[in-house]
């Protein structure tokens, strides 16, 4: 994902090549991922979109395999991460990857997540964007109404898009930042 693929879109469409034209973002499973492959690929990515993030891999760990919804449970986490007591300490886990990007002195991708006030998952978007805080990352972070669907993600591509600095730093169609 933070290689090949992006190799591959760069191959086959006038993309720039430069570290700050290069973007990563999605919702809820996508949004760990998009965090996940962000932070693991920080030399590709210089902003990462999070949109009520699934970011509750510590939870995981502690779920049962009877839980009565099959993604709240143990059997579903361990088919998407492998062995859970060995997750935490790896590059699956994005607080480590951050902790990993602070020690090497690295600089963060900018981050912008966002939460509805009515979503479940609200307490761990939080408790991420105030770790990746600490670990010194610049975090753009909002709660907004909503809950954990398409009304909120909606509007919550169109705040990102706004975030992102596609305006300012003149990049677009006929910019002229594309295939450089």
């Amino acid at each position: 994902m933070g290689q090949e693929l992006v190799e591959l879109t760069r191959k086959m469409f006038p993309l720039s090549r430069k570290w700050e034209d290069a973007w990563i973002g999605g919702l809820s499973m996508g949004g760990f991922g998009a965090l996940r492959n962000g932070l693991k690929y920080s030399d590709t990515f210089s902003h990462i979109v999070v949109l009520s993030g699934a970011l509750h891999l510590e939870q995981m760990a502690a779920q049962t395999k009877d839980a009565p919804i099959f993604i709240e449970s143990k059997s579903y986490a361990e088919a998407c991460f492998g062995d859970l007591t060995k997750v935490l300490s790896s590059d699956k886990n994005p607080r480590y990857l951050a902790a990993q990007i602070k020690a090497a002195g690295k600089p963060f991708p900018k981050i912008f997540i966002t939460c509805g006030n009515q979503d479940s998952l609200l307490p761990v978007n939080q408790d991420m964007a105030a770790y990746l805080e600490r670990q010194g990352a610049a975090v753009t972070f909002t709660i907004r109404p909503g809950n954990h669907e398409w009304d909120f993600w909606d509007d919550g591509i169109k705040r990102a898009l706004e975030w992102l600095p596609t305006e300012k730093n003149g990049l677009g169609i006929n910019s002229g930042n594309i295939g450089t």
